[in-house]
C-alpha cells in the first residue's frame, strides 16, 4: 500500500479518500495470496470493510495496484537474508538468542531513513549480525566448523555468503548502533518493548556496548 501511493513515475494512480478504504482491502487480498497457504476471499474482505466497497470494486482495485507497481508485487527486505546468514555463522548448535538479537536491531533500524530506504537489505542484515555477534560476545573461536577462520567476529564463511567484507558493514553498523543505543528513548518503543519480553529472550535488555569497544571489534576483524 505504502509503494503504490508513493509512486511518482507514469504508474502513479490518484486514490480520492473515500477510497483509501478500498485500496487497503486489495493490498491485503494481494499480499494474503501472495503469503497465506489459505487466503481470505474477496467476499470476506468486503464483509470486513462492512460493504464499503463491493467486490467488484476490491477487483479494480487491485488490478490498479498490480498497474501501478508493473505486477513487482514481491519487496525483498533486510529479513529475507535473515536465515541464510545465520547459518554462515557456522556455529555448532542453533542459537536462538542470537536470531532475536538480529531480528530486534532490524526492528530498530527501520526507524532510520537511510536504513530502511538507502541501504541495500542484505547490507543492513549483514550488519546487524555483526553487531548482534559483538554484543552477545559470540566468536568464531566458539565455533568447530572448519570452514571458519580465526577471524574474531567475522569469518570468510560471512565474508563468501553475505558477499560483505568487514569494509563494507563499519558505516552501517555504526548506524544501527547509534539507533539500537536510543532504541527506548526514542518516540517509537514498539520493537523495544516486544523485546523486553520473555519470549524474545529480553534481548532489548542486553548490556549495551561502548563506543570503543565496537570500533575495537570492527578493526580487530580485519587481523
Amino acid at each position: 500500500m505504502d509503494r503504490v501511493l508513493s509512486c511518482t513515475d507514469n504508474n502513479a494512480i490518484h486514490i480520492e479518500k473515500e477510497h483509501l478504504q478500498c485500496l487497503g482491502c486489495a493490498c491485503m487480498s494481494l499480499s494474503s495470496r501472495l503469503n497465506e497457504v489459505s487466503p481470505p476471499s474477496t467476499d470476506e474482505f468486503e464483509s470486513m470493510s462492512d460493504k464499503a466497497c463491493t467486490i467488484q470494486e476490491i477487483y479494480a482495485m487491485s488490478l490498479r495496484v498490480c498497474t501501478s507497481l508493473n505486477f513487482r508485487l514481491y519487496t525483498i527486505t533486510s529479513h529475507h537474508f535473515c536465515q541464510r546468514f545465520l547459518r554462515a555463522c557456522c556455529l555448532p548448535t542453533s542459537n536462538p538468542v542470537l536470531d532475536m538479537m538480529v531480528q530486534y536491531l532490524l526492528q530498530v533500524s527501520m526507524l532510520h531513513y537511510d536504513l530502511a530506504v538507502l541501504t541495500k537489505p542484505s547490507l543492513v542484515t549483514a550488519s546487524a549480525l555483526f553487531l548482534a555477534r559483538v554484543i552477545l560476545g559470540i566468536t568464531n573461536t566458539n565455533t568447530t566448523s572448519l570452514s571458519c577462520n580465526n577471524e574474531k567476529y567475522w569469518s570468510k564463511t560471512l565474508q563468501y555468503y553475505t558477499t560483505y567484507t568487514i569494509d563494507d558493514l563499519k558505516a552501517t553498523v555504526k548506524l544501527i548502533y547509534t539507533m539500537h543505543q536510543k532504541a527506548d528513548e526514542n518516540k517509537y518503543t514498539g520493537a523495544f518493548q516486544k523485546y523486553s519480553d520473555e519470549k524474545c529472550y529480553r534481548v532489548a535488555l542486553k548490556l549495551m556496548i561502548l563506543e570503543e569497544d565496537l570500533d575495537l571489534a570492527l578493526s580487530s576483524s580485519n587481523r
